[in-house]
């Protein structure tokens, strides 16, 4: 049964356990003397509530309620200008917690638990961050606290940290660097915090000895990343003898890409169609192809190759515009035309070039039957540029009366 009754069927928050004489009092204390520690995260709770009004809230909620509690403690400490802390380096909230604690194992573990409970609400707040506003957040933490005999060097400390996992999943560049960091982190930063907390400790006449060998070596391995636990932004990196992982990514292949694929059958997809154009471009390039080849055995010899009695002067005119339809470019030369990113050949580069006279004998002939000399390189390049079912409205667009366009389509097709 717990010590405090919340008023609510199902709600059931013990009481921390508590040195004796520390509390917990009846009636939570004023809110200028709560204190940060399980004890004070409790008291505060009890003077918040858990929303009887509201049966079932807290407990479908519970974790996020707890977990506004510590930011509750935490809001504006960031700016607070209590930043040093005084002899022998440890803040007042280090001493607070303990003072309300009992001593030996049962402390220890109140104390690891609402570390582990801290550090879940550091990395909740920094996923909601990036979430929210796009960036990218790293938080690493390394403790101070080792197993007593441990040494202090890299390759006994491990440093926990939160990366967002849909970043290290997209950009294996970053891999190295981020190894990097964290190694750097835990030799330059990591080392001098264990050290300094044995300094502390030692000041104030605490034992760090004990029968018995320190933590184990970190086992060697030239995984760059560590893997996370599923679903979770959680990592925990491993520190390494100075030296090993530069020679581990002096040798280290290029990361490979991690693509999150949410659909397993968008790619088969995607390929089958880039098929099925491919043999519509084949298809279409065969049939101007041939028609081009057919060019040199329509000389027409029934076409008058003078002009009409109807024909204006044969001072040259005035080109007509050229005008294309979007969202071709216009046909001012060959070099100007695109090709599908998609076809292996195109007509333009397989086609005979039409410049030859033996291949524009024909072509020439409609041309100068119908007076359209002036348009014959914009014509060329429709007819080279573009697939059949496009000329039409590409040689409209020239300004050719639309039934001379069907005559020089079907003199290239027929």
């Amino acid at each position: 049964m717990s010590f405090y009754n919340w008023g609510l069927p199902g709600v059931d928050l013990p009481p921390p356990p508590v040195r004796e004489g520390q509390g917990p009092e009846a009636i939570p204390p004023a809110w200028n003397r709560l204190k940060f520690g399980p004890l004070g995260l409790w008291d505060l709770r009890r003077k918040l509530g858990v929303f009887p009004a509201e049966p079932g809230v807290f407990q479908r909620h519970h974790v996020r309620f707890l977990a506004a509690d510590i930011a509750w403690y935490a809001g504006g400490s960031s700016i607070d200008g209590l930043h040093r802390a005084g002899e022998p380096g440890f803040f007042p909230e280090f001493d607070a917690m303990r003072q309300a604690l009992p001593t030996g194992n049962v402390g220890r573990e109140a104390i690891k638990g609402l570390n582990e409970r801290t550090q879940n609400a550091m990395f909740d707040l920094a996923t909601t961050w990036d979430r929210a506003f796009g960036g990218t957040t790293m938080v690493i933490h390394v403790d101070g606290t080792t197993i007593p005999n441990t040494p202090a060097q890299p390759e006994y400390l491990r440093a926990s940290a939160y990366l967002p996992p849909a970043f290290v999943a997209a950009h294996p560049g970053s891999h190295a660097a981020i190894v990097h960091i964290a190694q750097t982190f835990i030799k330059a930063v990591g080392v001098p915090t264990v050290q300094q907390w044995r300094a502390n400790t030692l000041h104030r006449n605490w034992s760090l000895t004990q029968p018995g060998p320190g933590a184990a070596m970190n086992a060697p391995s030239a995984v760059l990343l560590p893997t996370p636990p599923a679903d979770s932004t959680h990592y925990k990196f491993f520190g390494r003898p100075v030296g090993v992982l530069n020679t581990i990514l002096a040798s280290a292949q290029p990361p490979r890409l991690v693509v999150i694929d949410d659909d397993n059958n968008y790619s088969e997809d995607s390929q089958a169609r880039i098929r099925e154009l491919q043999e519509q471009v084949d298809t279409l390039s065969a049939d101007l192809n041939a028609a081009l080849d057919r060019l040199p055995r329509r000389v027409a010899p029934s076409m008058p190759t003078t002009p009409r009695q109807s024909q204006p002067s044969r001072t040259p005119r005035t080109p007509t515009p050229i005008r294309t339809s979007a969202p071709h470019p216009p046909p001012y030369s060959a070099s100007q035309i695109p090709r599908s990113p998609l076809a292996t050949s195109s007509p333009l580069a397989t086609s005979p070039p039409l410049a030859a006279s033996s291949i524009n004998e024909g072509l020439d002939a409609v041309m100068c039957h119908h007076d359209l000399q002036d348009l014959g390189v914009s014509i060329r390049l429709v007819i080279r540029g573009f697939h059949p079912p496009k000329w039409y409205k590409e040689l409209e667009g020239l300004g050719i009366e639309p039934a001379v366009v069907v005559e020089i389509i079907e003199f290239l097709t027929s």
